[in-house]
């Protein structure tokens, strides 16, 4: 009977050991994997992860795919840079390396992990200097159902883009900052397609705390989960940068560091000018949050529109992608400074479940509420192509660019004001609304298609 109490008790030891064994290397395993942009998409590459714990080691293998399994033979490992940081929960333990060596035009396999936990292996492209066409892929907020209805619209994306440069993201991500689920939801809805395609992502209000009812930092997840390319103003890292890949030059804005009360804003104007002048590229490209033109009724806070339009008309940018609003609004500025001159195109987009309904101030060219759309972006040369897809891959709204040899635009379209639009309401936009609101709501609609702008 002792022997058998011993016996019992070995093997309570045993279990026991190999459950914090196990325990410990699930602590040690790589997650949260995800590809950042750089300044020249051609020879670099971030890339961040996370574990639970501090590991031994933070290693980052890359290979030249070879389509063997014998990836690690040809590897070379690139040492990241670790810092601890509170989730809310807890701490646990960022991973960053930027890789700058890399060969254009080349497929190459990674891993990341410490030496004996590793992740499995993921690839990447790098950007072919030669190659004369961008296309890349832009959402608006994502926000709310990213774990239940975004995912599938990040994926059927790639159905119209099949080989984005990069996925670009206009800020609120996600809705509470600081909050570590929300963040893991994100990811999974991401999976694989963060570990294979680069984002380029501004933040949002929802990614800042709240201070007093104003805009407060920028919440600790931010600078966890992205390294993106550090040639922003001191201060304003990883939110404020810029890109340049087959003559487009793309911009990231930080609107809610615009917004916040006691900023100096001169900070990144000046920076925001300069890049603009220095500017080699044919074509320019800004994202940021706050939009120019609002569309969600009681939003007339002119600031954003006061400080930066003027900047964007005197140094001819081509193209605003916004978010914030949670509907769709497009309008190309039709403003002639001279017979061929258009001036930017602004869209507003929305990608999750949340959906506003629209103040219909005359601005937009097209409309659309309670619709969730992606939108594809082809450069070729002299021509910028934009495109918004509904989920389903039918394409919802088309504008073409051409660029004249003077620098100015030509704007072409065949989907006019009097197309039919997505207007109806959906329940999250009626939710407060009384029903004076929604008769009130439909009148406009019908005024909306009664006229004859286009």
């Amino acid at each position: 009977m002792k022997a058998l109490k011993i016996f019992f008790s070995l093997l309570v030891i045993i279990f026991s050991s190999c459950q914090h064994s196990a325990e410990q290397d699930q602590s040690l395993k790589p997650d949260r994997i995800i590809l950042s942009i750089q300044e020249d998409p051609t020879t670099q590459m971030g890339i961040t992860w996370r574990t639970m714990q501090e590991t031994p080691k933070s290693l980052v293998q890359v290979s030249i795919e070879n389509s063997t399994p014998d990836l690690k033979e040809t590897a070379k490992t690139y040492t990241a840079q670790t810092y601890s940081y509170n989730n809310g929960k807890q701490d646990v333990i960022s991973h960053r390396v930027t890789i700058k060596d890399l060969e254009p035009a080349t497929v190459y396999a990674y891993r990341v992990g410490d030496g004996s936990n590793w992740s499995e292996w993921n690839t990447f492209e790098t950007a072919d200097k030669n190659e004369s066409k961008l296309s890349f892929v832009y959402f608006g907020d994502v926000q709310y159902g990213f774990n239940t209805v975004w995912g599938r619209v990040l994926r059927q994306s790639l159905k119209a883009c099949p080989n984005p440069a990069f996925f670009m993201y206009a800020g609120d991500l996600i809705t509470t900052a600081g909050d570590d689920l929300e963040w893991e939801q994100f990811f999974e809805a991401g999976d694989w397609v963060f570990r294979t395609f680069p984002i380029l992502a501004t933040p949002g209000n929802h990614e800042h705390f709240k201070n007093n009812g104003a805009y407060g930092d920028l919440a600790p997840h931010w600078h966890a989960n992205f390294c993106f390319t550090e040639n922003g103003p001191k201060g304003l890292e990883n939110t404020v940068y810029y890109t340049d890949q087959n003559d487009v030059r793309i911009i990231s804005l930080n609107t809610t560091n615009l917004l916040t009360p006691g900023v100096d804003i001169d900070e990144q104007l000046n920076w925001f000018k300069s890049v603009l002048e220095n500017n080699p590229q044919r074509w320019t490209v800004v994202t940021m949050h706050h939009p120019i033109h609002n569309l969600k009724g009681g939003r007339n806070d002119k600031t954003i529109s006061e400080i930066l339009q003027p900047i964007f008309e005197d140094y001819g940018v081509d193209l605003i992608l916004q978010g914030h609003d949670h509907a769709y609004g497009r309008l190309v500025d039709t403003h002639k400074k001279s017979d061929k001159y258009v001036g930017p195109a602004y869209v507003v987009s929305a990608a999750g479940a949340k959906m506003y309904s629209f103040n219909f101030e005359d601005w937009a060219d097209r409309l659309a509420t309670n619709t969730q759309l992606y939108q594809v972006i082809d450069i070729d040369g002299d021509e910028l192509v934009f495109s918004a897809y509904l989920v389903d891959g039918e394409m919802f709204d088309q504008f073409k660019l051409t660029k004249q040899t003077e620098g100015e635009n030509i704007y072409t379209t065949n989907y006019p004001r009097q197309a039919e639009d997505r207007m109806e309401l959906g329940k999250r936009a009626r939710k407060g609304m009384s029903e004076e609101d929604i008769e009130a709501y439909q009148t406009k609609v019908e005024a909306f298609f009664e006229s004859n702008r286009k």
